[in-house]
């Protein structure tokens, strides 16, 4: 499995914007790729409007065709303009 783990710092008036968007992200992902075993957004209880987007690929393929979806393209413009920054940072793991 191949695990990616985001933390991002979101303006404060655009959490609203940021959290509806993943949402719509979320449903979609669910809905059409099956081989993406866990997609989740967890607000970060100690520091406020930071995120952290928690994702479970079957492989590294997953997460390739992943990127190329056109509701991950449309989404991620919308989550670059809500960051402090306009980054964010990015872990990946692979489980043993």
């Amino acid at each position: 499995m191949y695990v990616v783990i985001v933390r991002a710092r979101v303006y404060p008036e655009k959490v609203d914007l940021y959290e509806a968007t993943f949402r719509e992200l979320a449903a979609e992902v669910k809905a059409r790729e099956p081989g993406i075993l866990f997609y989740e957004m967890c607000r970060d209880p100690k520091e406020a409007c930071t995120y952290k987007v928690v994702e479970a690929y079957a492989d590294q393929a997953t997460q390739d065709s992943h990127l190329t979806t056109a509701y991950y393209k449309v989404a991620t413009e919308v989550f670059l303009s809500c960051l402090v920054g306009g980054s964010f940072e990015m872990e990946v793991c692979e489980t043993i």
